[in-house]
């Protein structure tokens, strides 16, 4: 339940838009972190037989899926316990906040997080459960924390 006078719970179409705004933030710095990797990857490759070459691609590939993850997890944990939500929610005024309305603390933000991953295992029917739920509460928040919207002091 939302406190009085902190605002409504935010809807499916709010949300989405906060998660693409957040992908498209995290695309940036991915790519950044990405390319230096393929840029090795190709200098190093053109000495390369094709059986090296395609473990360098292979290990350059595991690399850059591990700095994304990495990348994601500070980025969601972090600006959630400090700012209350990632810059797309914010933008969007809403807060990422606990059952009693209170930022979350860093073990409720990495659960979170983390419990991202099993909603993504539904094939994505999770983040639809803000159409059906009262509190509007994707899977990885059921239980956790609501998402409000028009509270960002």
């Amino acid at each position: 339940m939302v406190p009085a006078g902190k605002g409504e719970f935010a809807g499916f179409g709010v949300r989405f838009v906060a998660r693409m705004i957040d992908g498209v933030v995290l695309s940036v710095v991915n790519v950044g972190l990405q390319v230096p990797m393929f840029v090795l990857l190709a200098r190093t490759g053109q000495s390369a037989n094709p059986e090296q070459m395609g473990a360098m691609f292979l290990w350059i590939y595991g690399l850059t899926v591990l700095s994304q993850l990495v990348v994601q997890g500070i980025y969601e944990v972090w600006f959630v316990m400090k700012k209350g939500g990632t810059p797309g929610k914010l933008v969007l005024q809403l807060q990422v906040l606990d059952g009693e309305g209170n930022r979350l603390r860093r073990g409720q933000a990495i659960g979170r997080y983390f419990a991202q991953f099993l909603t993504g295992l539904t094939m994505g029917v999770g983040y639809l459960l803000p159409l059906w739920d009262s509190e509007k509460r994707t899977l990885h928040d059921l239980s956790l924390i609501h998402i409000s919207q028009g509270i960002v002091r």
